[in-house]
């Protein structure tokens, strides 16, 4: 009876319910979508922006300032009373100023640009060594999944001829074990992805939970790249 009993419990756990396949990540997708949506990308955008318009205004005169006066009483002047003065002035910068100013803001606009540059390449490469990270984990679940359907395969048949009275139980045991080593393992590289998977997403601007498929390739040539990818 405890035999049957034995060998039934272990077909059980012998036939896990298997997840769906999920579609598999693509680097170049996660590329695109960083450059256009992430927050420290799009901050040094609107950083470059507005030292795009400032060149516009740094080298020209200031907005010429109108003034109206209605006197209480009319004024004499030689062409008779006056009692609305309306009056134009434009103020002159001293010569080279507005030049100068010019220059400073195309400076200006030369380092956002640059720093724009700058912020764009760090995040290439942070979605490119996260990529990199989960491709090393999703390879590590799959050599682990592999290893225990193997053992799990053994398991069935010691199980088997254990049931008959042809085989030996401690062979069941230490596959038991060894399944449960895995159990481990797997739990412990399922929270790494689930770290990596959240960087990804920060990276992205996503909710933190937002799902990406397994990594089931990498192209190193790919990963190294830096400027190229721009």
């Amino acid at each position: 009876m405890k035999s049957a009993l034995l060998f039934f419990t272990l077909m059980g756990l012998l036939h896990p319910v298997r997840a769906q396949e999920k579609q598999a990540a693509d680097l170049q997708q996660l590329l695109d979508i960083a450059l256009k949506t992430n927050p420290e990308i799009q901050a040094a955008e609107q950083r470059m922006q507005a030292a795009r318009a400032a060149t516009r205004y740094a080298s020209a005169l200031p907005d010429p300032m109108f003034s109206y006066t209605r006197w209480l009483s009319g004024v004499e002047t030689r062409v008779g009373p006056q009692e609305n003065v309306f009056s134009l002035s434009q103020r002159i910068p001293f010569p080279g100023k507005l030049g100068l100013q010019g220059q400073i803001a195309g400076q200006d606009l030369e380092a956002a640009r640059h720093a724009l540059a700058a912020t764009q390449l760090d995040v290439v490469l942070k979605v490119k060594s996260t990529y990199a990270e989960l491709f090393r984990i999703d390879q590590s679940l799959t050599t682990l999944n592999e290893y225990e359907n193997l053992l799990r395969d053994f398991s069935e048949v010691a199980a088997t001829k254990y049931a008959v009275g042809q085989g030996m139980q401690a062979q069941i045991l230490k596959a038991g074990v060894e399944i449960s080593s895995i159990a481990v393992q797997r739990l412990n590289f399922e929270k790494m992805r689930t770290s990596a998977v959240a960087r990804m997403n920060a990276l992205l601007d996503q909710s933190p939970d937002t799902e990406v498929g397994p990594v089931t390739a990498l192209d190193t040539s790919s990963v190294a790249a830096g400027y190229d990818t721009l």
